[in-house]
Order: structure tokens, then sequence, then C-alpha cells
């Protein structure tokens, strides 16, 4: 075997990194999502290739995120290894190339799937930080409620605003989203999807501690339009979490997915610091 060549990945050759991922995933994405994911966007990012000759065998994608209230943070993207390549020290090469290329000592974090985040931790120094819980909503007997969720202690999040707000929602390749204000700027964000015969809703995205009434009039807003089903990510602790579940969602488990963090600055590397939503994975 060759060694390895590692080079970015440009516009002409990202149908490899499609390619590659649909190969390894059930979820496929064509290679607009691709192009839109590292050559849309408007902020510093890597999508760092790994070549056998002229064959893709794995990916390291590192995108530059604001964080609220200030700060950026480098979010690990499509980390995928060709199964005949796993074992070595490929992983670790692709991190440590993107980085170098980013030039930066921002903090990195990762949302994962068990065996991401435990590469993660295992080999690149991650510290596993929580496990993201799925809330499930089958069942429109929901609080017909005004009242507004409990002041949340202060929480880093990724921030969206502006031309990053209209990059991760308008121009998405896949999905059409749905806004839903309040007076006092409180926001919730929507989609609608099938999955085999079941057309179903997610929570993506809320700020501004939305209140239990636009929390039900979004739901109700998905089911009008034919979800029999609606989900969300809920972070431990946040106040939001505790609000859905009044309002009927319950825990579910169809993936297991969990937030790691590589960081110097020891107050970020707990759960209680964050707060994550769908939205902060573009599969969403």
């Amino acid at each position: 075997m060759e060694e390895l060549r590692l080079e970015p990945l440009s516009l002409s050759n990202c149908y490899l990194l499609a390619d590659l991922m649909n190969r390894h995933y059930e979820r496929q994405r064509p290679v607009e999502y691709f192009h839109w994911q590292y050559f849309d966007y408007p902020l510093p990012v890597v999508a760092m290739g790994a070549f056998d000759g002229n064959r893709l065998v794995g990916h390291f994608g590192l995108q530059r995120k604001p964080m609220s209230p200030t700060g950026f943070i480098d979010q690990v993207m499509d980390i995928i290894i060709d199964a005949d390549y796993r074992g070595g020290e490929l992983f670790g090469r692709l991190f440590h190339e993107v980085k170098a290329r980013m030039d930066t000592a921002a903090p990195s974090m990762v949302l994962a799937n068990p065996a991401g985040i435990r590469a993660c931790v295992r080999t690149l120094g991650f510290t596993q930080v929580a496990k993201i819980d799925s809330l499930v909503l089958r069942s429109l007997a929901m609080l017909d409620s005004t009242k507004t969720t409990d002041s949340p202690t202060q929480r880093h999040r990724l921030r969206l605003d502006g031309g990053l707000l209209r990059w991760r929602f308008l121009d998405h390749p896949i999905f059409e989203y749905h806004f839903h204000g309040q007076e006092d700027g409180a926001l919730v964000v929507s989609k609608l999807f099938t999955l085999g015969d079941s057309c179903q809703g997610d929570l993506v995205f809320y700020q501004n501690q939305p209140a239990l009434s636009l929390w039900r009039k979004t739901c109700l807003d998905l089911v009008e339009r034919g979800a029999t089903r609606i989900n969300c990510w809920a972070f431990p602790g946040t106040s939001e979490r505790e609000a859905l579940l009044e309002l009927g969602f319950e825990l579910d488990a169809p993936q297991e997915r969990y937030f790691g963090l590589k960081s110097d600055q020891p107050n970020l590397s707990e759960a209680r610091a964050w707060n994550i939503v769908q939205a902060d994975t573009e599969h969403f």
C-alpha cells in the first residue's frame, strides 16, 4: 500500500465524499449537500481527504462556529475512514492536519454516534461531555398553556444569526424549514420530512425561551401538515427539555448521539455549560 496522501477536497472532487459517505450510512446525501456544507459555508472550513492513489479512503471536516455569548469553536464534521484503513494512525493524522490548516487554538467539538465518540475520546483526546436525549411526541394530548419556561442559567450555544442563519435554514439543499415566532423575539424552527412510510416533524432550533404556547403552536402546525410523530433533541438540565416534557413529549431512543469536546478550558467540559440542538448538526 502506498503512503496515503492527505489533501483538502475541492469542488470538482467533492463527489468522492458523497460516494464514500453514502456507502457507509443509511442516510443518503447528494453531492449538492457537501457542496453546500463545505464550499458555501460563510466561515472558515476545511474538508480534508485521505487518498490512496485516486481513491478517497478517509475524510475529516472542520467548521468554525461562533459561540454564544462570545468566542468560536471548531466543529468536527463528516468523519469517516473506509473499513480497510481503520485501526492505524490515519484518524489522528487527519485531525491534526485540519486543525493546523484552521490555524487556531480554538476548542473543538463533535456530535457523534457511539463509535464516533469512542474514537474521538480514545485517539484524539476529546472528553465525552453528555449524551443528548431524543424526545418524541406521539399524541396531541398537549397542555394549552401560556406559561414561559424557567429562566435558564447562561449556557454556551452555537450562534446562528445573519448570514449564518440564512445559510443554515434558507439555503439548505435538502430540507425546507418553517419559522415560528412570538413578539418578544422567541423563535422555534421546524421541518417536515418522510422516513419510509412515516411523515414526521423535527423541532430543530429555538432561541429566547419560547413559551409553551409557541411550542404547542409549532407542533400543531406540523400535525396539520401531516406529521404523525414529532422529534426534538433535549440537552440534559435545560429548561427547554422540561418544557417539552410538560407538553407531553417522552424520552425516545432511535439513535444515540453524544457531545464531545477538546479544550484547555475546564469550565467548557461540563454539561451544565452547554445547550445543543438538532440544528447544530447539518444532517437535520
